[in-house]
This record gives C-alpha cells, structure tokens and sequence, in this order.
C-alpha cells in the first residue's frame, strides 16, 4: 500500500528544516548566529513554495484519514508562514539584546509553527492532541529561555498593593503605608513565639 506524502510535504519541509539548524547550530561560532537565522527564513520560504505547489481544489485526505488537506488549510499554512517569518524578521534586534538571537529559539520557534501545522491538517482527535503538544511544549520551552529576566507572575506579585502614581515606570516601591509607618516609627511587627 502506498502512502501518499504531498498533503503533509509542508510539515516535512519544516521538521527538516529545523532539525538542519538544530545541527548546524552546535558548530556556528556567537559570531555567525545569523546563518541560522537565514536558514530559518530559508525553511518558511521553502515550505510556502511547496505548499502553492501541492495545493489542490479538491479535498485529500492521507495517512489513514488522520490528516486533510483542502484549500482552507493551505491558506492557514500560508498565513501561517508570513506570519512567522514577519515575527523573526522585526525581532532580531530584541532577541540580539537580551542574548536570545541563536539557534535554540529559532528551532522552538519552528516547531511551534510545526504543531500549529499539524492542527490545521487534523482529522482526527489523535492528530489533534499531537499537534496542540507539540506546540504547547515549545511554547512553554520558549517562555523559558529569558532566564536572566524576572518573571512576570513573581514581578506582578512583587507589585501587589503599589499603584502607578507611587512607582516609577518599571520599577515598584514599598506600599506607601508601610513606609509613613516605620518613618514615625509606629510600625508593629509580629511578636515571635517563644520556644521551648
């Protein structure tokens, strides 16, 4: 029995190319980070080439009947496509500052855009589930990858009970009660328990 390939070809193209700059990224010295930029770029160019080249009227389905390929979803993979290539286009120069510019997040980022493939070909709840993981665990992946900056939950709890007029941009301030108390020294702390 044969299996017929073209209605997945895009996702192939993208797994590739990913697995490609995952490789080629343990030997590029920090000087040269911008080769796996462009072959990141490289890899969406190919996969909207193939994908305008399998595009068909008619509805195919493949793969036991798991994934469906229709024009819906290769203009979802299209748009899809321009997408992620404008998204790494205007953030070089943010990822360049906060040292995230290498190969580690333009791979995650490719597999991101592969699990949002694999739910728009799905047919089945099995196929669903498998491309809402993939995506899930690189996007998860990617919101760690700033380790160096504080976490937005710890930053908004920090934060609690301060208000806008009280901190500068930022930056957040002891709540204003708190520092009127221990200026007139009427600030009450806790007894300790004694312990025997």
């Amino acid at each position: 029995m044969t299996v017929n390939v073209l209605p997945v070809l895009p996702e192939i193209v993208v797994l590739a190319g990913a697995s490609i700059i995952l490789l080629a990224d343990l030997f590029l010295p920090d000087a040269r980070r911008h080769v796996s930029y462009w072959l990141a770029q490289f890899t969406l160019l190919l996969a909207a080439l193939v994908t305008m080249q399998t595009m068909n009227t008619s509805v195919v389905r493949a793969m036991h009947n798991m994934v469906v390929d229709d024009l819906v979803a290769d203009f979802l993979r299209l748009a899809s496509f321009v997408a992620v290539s404008l998204v790494l286009f205007y953030s070089r120069s943010y990822l360049a500052l906060r040292g995230l510019f290498r190969g580690e997040m333009f791979v995650l980022i490719l597999f991101a855009l592969l699990g949002m493939q694999v739910l728009i070909t799905a047919n089945s709840f099995l196929t669903l589930y498998l491309g809402l993981e993939l995506m899930s665990l690189s996007l998860y992946a990617l919101v760690a990858m700033q380790r160096d900056g504080r976490a937005p939950a710890a930053e908004s709890t920090r934060c609690s009970g301060t208000s806008a007029q009280d901190s500068p941009p930022g930056r957040c301030r002891r709540p204003a009660r708190h520092a009127d108390a221990r200026a007139h020294g009427t600030h009450r702390t806790s007894p300790r328990r004694s312990t025997r």
